[in-house]
């Protein structure tokens, strides 16, 4: 088996300094790596040339791409940098001097979310979208890359799995919480079956914290080892796929305590869901809209194994024939004949919470007689509800779904996307397997 050796720099954003730059690609050099990877927005001692482009320019792009090889050559390996043009378009370019015939020597990926602009926004996007995935090749590995937010959503990465992606390459700024980056980066490996890696950039002034790791295509986390003593901070850690621990790892929540919704306003009870869908008016197959309070209560019903496939659930959220339903707040249900307990331990606890997160809204498990119910927090945690005499108390207002996720909001998603990104969920239903 053809391993990869990847060192993930987790830099320090404090030293900032051409002398401690080439101290890293020396380094990199040195240990041989097949690819270093910086975080978004990395520093370079080259921010005319990854800062102050039109990365959409050829001239500006050529150029981009050119400086990156140049790096390249001095790590003695392919790298992934990052950059933000002088429009807002944060942007990874992958670059490797030393690339074989069959192998990539550049390619470039844009940021979707969480960015002043956003290639979802693009004409002629949705006739394109292929164009933006692109997988580049090394040593006969399939690479894909994500930048920062774009782990939140798991249509991004879907594409990469359809294909046939064997690693995806996570960059992401820092300053974020672990336990949910660790959450949605694993089972971004998990649902896609592919090694999942992440690095980041660490700020002095964190509320969080600054970390890398690295997954199987099972979800096991990664041993990485740091290339110098004192931390992961400035540091490169190298993970080596030949030496990926085998078997699989329980969530590292699994036992998180349920609690009752403070602000709980509509009470389910799940023994008695399908008396729930009696009266409902079904929108859809698997789709129920349901009078909630002064709400409209969209069900999704997703069944078994399914719900390991975002675009099963991504296509109901996003139906067409909702659109004309106002006030909608949205529940996915996953319903198992039969669970295996160790499946939901390592695997199925995790993609629960994360379909909450990931979809601002809830999630019901209804499986051989166990339940579980899980709400998005407002920072996009995952909380689990507590049962109140046999019923969930659902906030309703943590409920609202794709309306709340493609929002106008400063620096971040733009109402606009919304069509980009639905574009990306039809590409993955009409090429699902």
């Amino acid at each position: 088996m053809i391993n990869v050796k990847i060192g993930l720099y987790l830099q320090d954003y404090r030293k900032n300094i051409k002398n401690e730059f080439y101290n890293v690609l020396a380094n990199a050099k040195n240990a041989k790596l097949d690819l270093l990877v910086f975080p978004e927005v990395c520093y370079t001692p080259f921010d005319s040339d990854f800062y102050e482009n039109d990365i959409l320019n050829n001239i500006d792009n050529d150029k981009v791409r050119e400086r990156a090889i140049e790096i390249s050559e001095y790590a003695g390996s392919a790298v992934i940098v990052g950059g933000r043009d002088k429009y807002g378009i944060i942007y990874s370019v992958y670059a490797n001097a030393y690339c074989d015939d069959d192998e990539t020597e550049t390619a470039l990926y844009f940021k979707h979310t969480a960015a002043w602009d956003s290639p979802l926004g693009f004409a002629g996007y949705g006739e394109n979208v292929e164009l933006y995935f692109q997988l580049v090749l090394l040593k006969r590995k399939k690479i894909g890359m994500t930048i920062c937010y774009d782990c939140n959503h798991a249509a991004f990465s879907r594409m990469y799995y359809k294909a046939c992606a064997d690693i995806i390459i996570n960059t992401t700024g820092g300053n974020v919480v672990k336990s949910k980056w660790h959450r949605y980066n694993k089972v971004r490996a998990i649902e896609n079956n592919c090694f999942n890696f992440c690095t980041m950039g660490y700020h002095d002034n964190s509320k969080e914290n600054s970390f890398n790791f690295g997954f199987t295509p099972h979800g096991k986390l990664m041993t990485g080892i740091p290339m110098a003593k004192g931390g992961t901070i400035g540091n490169i850690t190298v993970y080596d796929t030949n030496n990926a621990p085998t078997g699989f790892e329980d969530d590292i929540n699994l036992n998180q305590t349920e609690t009752i919704n403070a602000k709980g306003n509509y009470m389910l009870d799940v023994s008695k869901f399908n008396d729930v869908l009696m009266p409902a008016n079904e929108v859809a197959q698997n789709i129920w809209s349901v009078s909630a309070e002064k709400e409209n209560l969209i069900i999704c019903t997703v069944d078994s194994e399914d719900i390991l496939k975002p675009e099963k659930v991504l296509s109901l959220l996003y139906n067409i024939k909702l659109n004309d339903i106002t006030n909608k707040r949205y529940l996915i249900v996953n319903r198992w004949n039969k669970l295996d307990r160790s499946f939901y331990n390592a695997i199925l606890s995790d993609v629960l919470k994360v379909r909450s997160m990931e979809n601002y809204c809830a999630v019901m498990l209804i499986a051989d007689g166990f339940i579980k119910c899980y709400q998005c927090g407002m920072n996009r945690t995952a909380q689990t509800v507590a049962a109140e005499l046999g019923a969930y108390n659902l906030d309703l207002g943590r409920m609202s779904g794709p309306e709340a996720i493609w929002k106008n909001k400063p620096g971040m998603m733009r109402a606009v996307w919304r069509n980009g990104y639905e574009k990306i969920i039809e590409h993955l239903r009409c090429n699902s397997q």
